[in-house]
């Protein structure tokens, strides 16, 4: 291999990276997802956290996990659809087949997180739902944010850091604690997408 081909080589991994966290995040999607987040409270305070008064008996150790992983999967899915659609730059995917593969590990993430949400409930511990979604998102975006923006980076540990911090505050037993991490989670990716959308532009 000679000294251009190796160059060449060099540029082509330099783009794949460059492009590689718009695989998951663009900065668009960032944003969007963010103002969802932000949207989460006025979504299950007035659905009585999505039972509508309902009990459920005996199946809501089912029943409640089950709606929750339906309703939120399709809420997240449906708005990553309509940001893809609406702007050009949620589409671009990353040039080199094997860094798309290697990138796609939201895939498993998203369906530990579903796992746990639903074996949570299941054992009537569901305080610990979001504190372990924050620690795997956690995880996702900052493994993301080694291939891409540096403040995607940190975003991630952060979010593993509050995580830990939660699940040690649900011994205090108050129900609208969560509220004020899911304010912290939005707003943050709102700032990580506008960031990624300045850094393209520049």
């Amino acid at each position: 291999m000679n000294r251009e081909e190796a160059l060449k080589q060099i540029e082509e991994i330099n783009m794949a990276l460059a492009a590689s966290n718009q695989l998951l995040l663009s900065g668009m999607l960032s944003i969007f997802i963010g103002l969802t987040v932000l949207m989460l409270p006025f979504i299950e305070i007035p659905t009585q956290q999505l039972t509508f008064g309902h009990d459920f008996g005996s199946w809501r150790v089912y029943v409640l996990p089950a709606i929750h992983v339906v309703v939120y999967l399709s809420l997240f899915s449906l708005v990553r659809w309509t940001v893809e659609k609406k702007w050009i730059e949620a589409r671009i995917k990353a040039p080199h087949p094997a860094l798309a593969q290697a990138l796609a590990v939201h895939r498993p993430v998203i369906a530990a997180i579903c796992g746990t949400i639903i074996m949570l409930g299941y054992l009537g511990i569901d305080q610990l739902v979001y504190p372990f979604f924050l620690i795997f998102f956690g995880i996702l975006m900052n493994f993301y944010g080694r291939f891409s923006n540096p403040r995607l980076f940190w975003a991630g540990w952060s979010y593993i850091i509050l995580g830990l911090i939660f699940g040690a505050m649900t011994r205090m037993n108050r129900p609208y604690l969560w509220i004020a991490f899911n304010t912290y989670l939005g707003v943050s990716l709102i700032i990580v997408g506008i960031s990624i959308r300045k850094e393209r532009k520049s």
